[in-house]
């Protein structure tokens, strides 16, 4: 399952960039020369309209596409992911400077083909005419639209700035959620015996590998809350092949597999502990200055008591069993019921379940 998402998500986004890349090389060709030959004194041997360089917007958009898409796979690296801001943007500038030479090569050497009346530049020839500036200003604006996009992506997750520039949750709206309350164990002691810095940075590691794992079980970030971590579903989502506990034991792999910079680092291997619950509440966009997806209901506070749980109940998984109800963990799972327990903040007993690789 997981190389299978893996590969279905690059298609998408290599999809996705031609696609972008071709619609901005459609109207840049439309807004360049549209109604050019209506000009006075516009020095042409043949007439020029927005339909006569499609072939040179598919190729462009083609070859830029493909030229981003690798670095977007290269700059999602994980090794490069930890860099700081400055360092990746840099690193974009320069990415996008040779593609930007190259995008203008290969219009040379389209147009030449193409035999359409056009001068015929070099393109060293081409660098010293007025015309390339519009395309670069262009290409730069496009491409600040591609990053912004994939700033958006990452900060507020897949379809969620969507939503919000579409006001789904304006009026507020109830929808089916599975949340996962995440958290450190033994944290206190832990944060005493490194001090704050070196536990901070240990933390920072802690969620630069949940990163790498969260979206292959389609989960995203609601917030980070300390050194816990609250992930969401939509519901059908996070059932689907028990992505909701495929996660956490992704997530376990993932450190396990860290291990020795971990315990040269930092003396400690981390253990993470969470609580898993679902069920309908509230969703609504709130704030103006710092504009956000909120959620409200029982579901949350359930969730963050159940992960409460796991210290005194001596596991590191657990789950309500309305949510239990509703996996397939027969073949992969083992779950052993811990009792009714009356939570704290609510007035009912809630059956909890700990959950095991088998």
């Amino acid at each position: 399952m997981n190389t299978r998402y893996v590969i279905i998500s690059q298609i998408k986004l290599l999809l996705t960039t031609v696609l972008f890349w071709t619609i901005a090389f459609f109207f840049f060709n439309i807004f360049r020369y549209a109604g050019i030959v209506e000009v006075p004194r516009e020095n042409l041997k043949e007439g020029v309209t927005w339909i006569s360089n499609l072939d040179l917007v598919l190729v462009l958009g083609l070859i830029t596409g493909v030229f981003y898409y690798v670095i977007e796979l290269f700059l999602d690296n994980k090794w490069f992911k930890r860099k700081t801001m400055g360092l990746r943007l840099l690193t974009k500038l320069v990415c996008y400077s040779l593609v930007f030479t190259l995008d203008s090569e290969l219009g040379v050497n389209v147009l030449t083909i193409g035999n359409k009346g056009w001068e015929i530049y070099t393109l060293p020839e081409l660098y010293r005419t007025a015309g390339v500036y519009s395309f670069l200003i262009f290409f730069l604006l496009s491409s600040m639209m591609f990053s912004f996009y994939k700033l958006v992506h990452e900060k507020f997750g897949p379809g969620v700035f969507w939503k919000m520039l579409t006001g789904r949750y304006s009026p507020p709206r109830i929808e089916k959620k599975i949340f996962m309350f995440l958290d450190l164990r033994g944290s206190t002691t832990l944060a005493e015996e490194l001090g704050l810095h070196k536990y901070s940075l240990m933390i920072q590691q802690c969620f630069f590998d949940l990163n790498e794992v969260i979206s292959i079980y389609s989960g995203d970030i609601y917030q980070y809350v300390g050194d816990e971590a609250v992930i969401c579903w939509d519901y059908d989502k996070g059932i689907q092949e028990n992505e909701c506990v495929e996660l956490f034991f992704a997530f376990r792999k993932k450190l396990e597999s860290r291990k020795g910079y971990y315990l040269e680092n930092f003396g400690v291997l981390p253990v993470f502990k969470a609580g898993i619950h679902g069920g309908e509440l509230m969703v609504a966009e709130i704030g103006v200055i710092k504009k956000e997806i909120a959620y409200h209901g029982d579901v949350i506070n359930t969730t963050a008591r159940i992960q409460s749980m796991c210290n005194e109940l001596e596991e590191l998984l657990l789950t309500s069993v309305d949510l239990l109800e509703s996996l397939d963990i027969t073949k992969r799972y083992s779950s052993s019921h811990k009792g009714d327990f009356v939570l704290r903040g609510k007035m009912e007993s809630v059956q909890l379940h700990g959950l095991k690789e088998l």
